[in-house]
């Protein structure tokens, strides 16, 4: 799983962050026999469960310091899952499998929205740029695709300056970037692979 995450943001210094967060969590023994079959069923990938035990958990403690670290192993979770469905929405779109690959784009998108109070993020913000990208991907063209691939560029420039060496930077880039490819699958859908003169190169 870190390495997965490791594709979205790439830099040594998060990776260490990544680390220094699991070894906290594995150290917080006060909550540990909680912790212990949250994280097992998170490296088994089983997300679903993992996240339906810690709101379990949540339910039946309402100690500030357990519910601090629950929302925390809560956002891992989802930022997790939301990565696996981004990678599997990604496969199917460069095998332009359009049709195929938009449930997990908009699935991966959904998992970290509507769980974005676990994020240290200005939800405003975040929905501005998901109006820009929903509005750009409508008129695109094959005369101002660049235009609004730069856009979305200086999006994820932003997420990155934002929010270094936090998860923050790696779900927020699946949110935008799941966005993005979502709109993108469904216009390649209706359009065809060579809907526009001179096909679309560019996405690849």
């Amino acid at each position: 799983l870190l390495n997965i995450a490791m594709q979205f943001v790439g830099t040594s210094s998060m990776e260490n962050k990544l680390k220094q967060d699991l070894d906290q969590f594995k150290q917080n023994k006060k909550f540990n026999d909680t912790l212990a079959p949250i994280m097992a069923l998170i490296n088994d990938k089983k997300f679903v469960e993992a996240i339906m035990l810690i709101d379990e958990e949540k339910e039946s403690n309402k100690d500030a310091d357990f519910q601090t670290v629950m929302d925390n192993k809560k956002k891992e979770a989802v930022s997790f899952y939301a990565i696996t469905q981004f990678v599997e929405g990604k496969k199917l779109y460069e095998a332009k499998a359009w049709d195929k690959s938009i449930p997990f784009f908009e699935q991966a998108a959904t998992l970290i929205y509507d769980n974005i109070e676990l994020f240290d993020v200005n939800k405003e913000v975040i929905d501005s740029w998901l109006d820009t990208i929903k509005s750009n991907v409508k008129i695109i063209t094959a005369e101002n695709v660049e235009q609004v691939d730069e856009i979305h560029d200086k999006m994820v420039k932003q997420v990155d300056e934002a929010f270094e060496d936090r998860i923050e930077q790696i779900s927020v880039k699946i949110l935008i970037n799941s966005y993005y490819h979502a709109g993108l699958a469904k216009v390649l859908k209706e359009k065809g692979s060579g809907g526009w003169g001179g096909g679309w190169s560019w996405l690849w």
